[in-house]
């Protein structure tokens, strides 16, 4: 069904849902992002999406290859 909240931070809109994976340090949300982003056929450079950054960098990369070139 639906996605379940699991636990939401106090102060700013951040959700964790409910899985049925376990949590691992070595294969934390934005590892689990990239791999998605990829499948995709989005380059993602798999070990720097330990931060969001790298992640938001390769969608902003994507974003400027399919943008129209004005002609």
């Amino acid at each position: 069904g639906a996605p379940r909240i699991a636990a939401a931070r106090e102060g700013d809109d951040a959700r964790f849902f409910a899985s049925r994976e376990t949590f691992s340090i070595v294969r934390l949300c934005n590892h689990w992002t990239a791999g998605v982003l990829n499948a995709a056929g989005l380059p993602v450079r798999p070990f720097r999406s330990i931060v969001s950054s790298e992640l938001m960098a390769a969608i902003d990369r994507a974003e400027l290859d399919s943008a129209p070139s004005g002609d």
